[in-house]
């Protein structure tokens, strides 16, 4: 395998799904495939997620709501190991909760 292969974090304070996902699409317009679709995670937080149309790059974003704020995930690989990096997403999807 070979290329790079980036996941990162962000918390969008005092934000809700709606404005998260319409400042991304704003700076992606001509990206993303579809509209944002909704997504719960096993912990039941509720996000959003979308997947930019790159060429040649697997990209993507995924939110989650809590509190008041937004968990911002993004994450962007080459095709040529696009296969792990959707590993790795759907194990970060699995693992987000909130701490008690």
């Amino acid at each position: 395998m070979s290329g790079e292969a980036i996941v990162t974090y962000e918390v969008l304070e005092h934000t809700t799904l709606d404005e998260a996902a319409a400042k991304e699409l704003q700076q992606h317009e001509h990206g993303f495939d579809d509209a944002f679709i909704d997504i719960t995670s096993e912990n039941g937080l509720k996000g959003k997620q979308n997947q930019y149309a790159d060429s040649d790059v697997f990209s993507g974003v995924i939110f989650y709501t809590f509190d008041q704020h937004v968990l911002r995930i993004g994450y962007r690989s080459y095709m040529a190991v696009v296969d792990v990096m959707a590993l790795i997403i759907n194990e970060t999807m699995k693992s987000v909760k909130i701490r008690e």
